[in-house]
């Protein structure tokens, strides 16, 4: 049966939850970086740098699971495979796996050597148990996590056939132990008696210092119930070779070698000296580290009611965020009205907001590198908007407060300086920037340094993006051109303290396209930020200096615009990226006046400039 492809919303859950589950892994995990990428297989797997992890966890062999399970197992799965590269060295395996197997049935008699798929079983089952033993030492909150997977996922459904066969009750009971789970009811007596009979080496296997101690520990076990389990399998009619070995254990099949020994083996032990101080703190000697799992408790599996609540208020969280998100970029169409100088009536008209159509993370990347430096001056700057300013006082001022003290150098010295004044300072302040970008077909042109002007624009937008998250000013951005007479404005960076990989690869993918109806695009910008209530709002304008003019519209028309925000409280800036053809400069300082940045010019010296000009209107 096909599977349903995602819808967008889903796909953005995923993707959340992706990244999420990767910084908590790296965090959790030492900082190390790791590849992650979610796949469709049938269970997960690691090659040693990348995890993979089943995203569609449900299967037909499973019970169904709710949503907030399913996300339960998934980070069980990912903590699980990132265990492996933590605590095992693959390479250790193989080669246990090559010395141990036999080439003929016989040859466990005579050379103690036995079939692929039960050396597999052994070996898989006792590696993750003893791993995942040491991820839940390492990280006490996540064992939960771990078990849920055990108890739920990891053997479909586990009651199912017990009591039955001999072999199968051994394996899930030997399964069960290795993993420090819980017994179950009414397994055969005579399989729990065989895996009793080996208690003492499971337990040694949960605690060996490494992977290749594990699988010798491993060998002495298959040695002594062997006898046993071929003596069932006779009597069962059983394939030698093909056991019914329980689902879904990791076949760690080896598409490459890796895994460092020392570096394993360092991490194991720092796992053991934790344990070993903990049993040196239990003075009174209960410590259940040596008890056989299911004597405690009645054989009651764990209670996963709590990490389950606290998956469904994460996923609720994520949902709600996702939902603003899909909002910010869903197609719309507002209504923007343009007041004409000298005109009674103005002009209402459409503007139609929709996702842009494509996108380039590579290429966001690599603009990223080209002004990456740049980044901490201008957040400098930024971070001017915000700064608090002390109460001072002035002395030596022409007027003022009269300082007593020094009247005597007014009668005496002819020195009139004994003023002072009081400077009152200004609290932290709070501030918002919003960028629009022209992306007309002028902004093709070349200029004198061989780079389009787009791709000058797209840099600049992307060191100002930066530059506020670095300044943690809330921000957005947005892009604009004109299309068979109407306007158009693509979303880039619309969520104002959110800044992902999709946004980012929006700016990167953005090229030249049609017209530029100034005017209208930069009426809907000032009405976007006028909803905003922060105590500096600043928008920049991207432009090529070259609009597009419509009815009885002009220069003039702009220049009303920016002045009227400017009483409203919105601070309006043009960032020049052209030619500075005479001409040009002159339409740019008519439309902004004294509000104009020249690309070509030192940017946030610029910026700073005009900033502090902002500081003095707005907060005085």
């Amino acid at each position: 049966m096909a599977k349903r492809a995602l819808t967008l919303r889903e796909e953005k859950i995923k993707q959340r939850e992706g990244d999420q589950l990767k910084r908590s892994l790296r965090s959790l995990f030492g900082g190390k970086d790791f590849g992650f990428l979610w796949v469709d297989d049938d269970t997960s797997y690691t090659d040693g740098e990348t995890i993979f992890i089943k995203y569609d966890i449900q299967t037909p062999n499973h019970r169904t699971f709710s949503t907030e399970e399913c996300r339960i197992l998934r980070k069980s799965h990912a903590l699980h495979e990132r265990g492996h590269i933590e605590f095992d060295v693959i390479q250790d395996y193989i080669t246990w796996q090559k010395d141990n197997v036999c080439e003929s049935l016989n040859d466990w008699k005579d050379k103690q050597k036995y079939p692929l798929k039960w050396l597999q079983f052994f070996g898989n089952m006792s590696m993750d148990g003893r791993m995942e033993n040491f991820v839940a030492l390492k990280l006490p909150s996540y064992k939960d996590y771990i078990d849920f997977c055990n108890y739920e996922w990891r053997f479909g459904v586990r009651d199912e056939g017990k009591g039955e066969n001999p072999v199968f009750d051994f394996q899930n009971c030997y399964s069960s132990r290795v993993l420090g789970m819980t017994d179950l009811d009414n397994w055969l007596p005579e399989s729990v008696e065989l895996v009793d009979s080996i208690q003492e080496q499971i337990e040694e296997i949960r605690f060996a210092p490494s992977t290749k101690e594990c699988l010798n520990i491993v060998s002495d076990i298959i040695v002594k119930v062997w006898p046993t389990l071929v003596e069932w399998m006779d009597l069962n009619d059983m394939d030698l070779e093909d056991p019914p070995a329980p689902q879904y254990s990791n076949q760690h099949d080896n598409s490459k070698l890796w895994g460092d020994s020392k570096e394993s083996s360092e991490n194991a032990q720092k796992i053991l000296i934790k344990v070993r101080a903990a049993k040196e703190e239990n003075e009174d000697g209960n410590s259940s580290d040596g008890d056989v799992p299911g004597e405690n408790e009645e054989n009651a599996k764990p209670d996963f009611s709590q990490i389950t609540s606290l998956e469904a208020k994460k996923l609720q969280k994520e949902e709600k965020e996702v939902e603003e998100q899909i909002q910010n970029f869903a197609e719309r169409i507002d209504i923007v009205e343009i007041q004409i100088p000298d005109k009674v009536d103005s002009n209402k008209e459409e503007i139609h907001v929709q996702r842009y159509r494509k996108q380039s993370l590579s290429r966001y990347q690599s603009i990223f590198k080209e002004v990456n430096r740049y980044i901490k001056p201008i957040s400098k700057a930024l971070r001017d908007l915000l700064k608090e300013e002390k109460e001072s006082i002035r002395r030596n001022v022409r007027s003022g407060r009269i300082m007593p003290n020094r009247v005597w150098k007014a009668i005496h010295c002819e020195d009139t300086n004994i003023f002072s004044k009081k400077q009152n300072g200004t609290p932290k302040g709070s501030a918002f920037v919003s960028f629009l970008s022209d992306i007309s077909g002028s902004t093709y042109n070349t200029l004198a340094t061989g780079v389009s002007v787009i791709d000058e624009i797209k840099k600049s937008m992307l060191l100002l993006l930066e530059a506020c998250v670095d300044a943690k000013i809330p921000s957005t951005a947005y892009a604009f051109t004109e299309y068979d007479g109407d306007t158009i404005i693509y979303p880039v960076k619309p969520n104002p303290n959110h800044y992902s990989e999709e946004e980012k690869g929006y700016l990167g993918a953005i090229t030249p396209e049609y017209g530029n109806r100034d005017p209208l695009a930069l009426q809907w910008a000032i009405n976007q930020i006028a909803k905003r209530d922060e105590e500096i709002r600043l928008l920049i304008i991207l432009s090529d200096g070259l609009p597009i003019f419509s009815r009885d519209e002009g220069p003039e028309t702009i220049r009303q615009m920016v002045e009227k925000a400017e009483k409203n409280g919105i601070d309006v800036l043009c960032l020049f990226v052209g030619e500075p053809e005479k001409h040009v400069l002159n339409l740019v300082r008519v439309m902004y006046p004294g509000r104009a940045i020249f690309a070509n010019k030192d940017i946030a010296r610029e910026l700073q400039k005009h900033i502090k000009r902002i500081i003095r209107q707005r907060r005085k």
